[in-house]
């Protein structure tokens, strides 16, 4: 399946985010981008996995390896969606990277982070619920903002990773309620 080009509102929004980019602007923004590559945290990821194993929290473990697990399905999405990135005559492209475009891998792996986040901490986050939400909205859109400043996803991308996200999530708790 062949994706369309971008649409009306992802120029819009590219455009928009693009007119201000300053210098240390795109340093914390290229951090942004490395810190919460999926590559990146999942290897951390299956550390936390070796060490809740090792500790006797095999239920977690399990259920982190789980969420986890949804990164799996980013090359095949974007396989089936073949859409472009971005290309450099319509948008400023600071990174030039490989795949397709839809959906943003780094919006489906920030959903999936924060959840592994909340599983290993979740009696912290229950008692500090609303400031745990409101930094997780923020990292997730940090994260949103980054991939379309750095010029390699729309803002189509983005939500639809964002969606692909919660759905996988949603569908890990779902299944392991019981075991977490």
């Amino acid at each position: 399946m062949v994706h369309p080009g971008p649409w009306p509102i992802d120029l819009s929004v590219s455009h928009f985010i693009q007119a201000f980019q300053p210098a240390w602007l795109t340093v914390i923004v290229k951090i942004i981008s490395f810190i919460t590559a999926p590559e990146f945290y999942c290897s951390l990821g299956l550390v936390a996995v070796v060490w809740l194993w090792r500790r006797q929290h095999r239920r977690r473990a399990y259920f982190i390896s789980g969420l986890l697990l949804g990164n799996a399905f980013i090359p095949l999405l974007k396989w089936i969606f073949q859409r472009p990135r971005p290309s450099p005559s319509l948008v400023h492209v600071y990174q030039h990277v490989g795949l397709s475009s839809f959906p943003s891998g780094h919006a489906i792996g920030i959903v999936i982070l924060i959840a592994v986040l909340y599983v290993l901490n979740r009696h912290t986050v229950r008692r500090h619920f609303l400031s745990h939400m409101v930094m997780g909205v923020i990292v997730v859109a940090c994260v949103g903002y980054s991939r379309i400043f750095l010029g390699v996803h729309w803002i189509s991308d983005v939500f639809a990773g964002y969606v692909f996200g919660l759905l996988w999530v949603g569908t890990v708790f779902w299944i392991g309620k019981k075991y977490i």
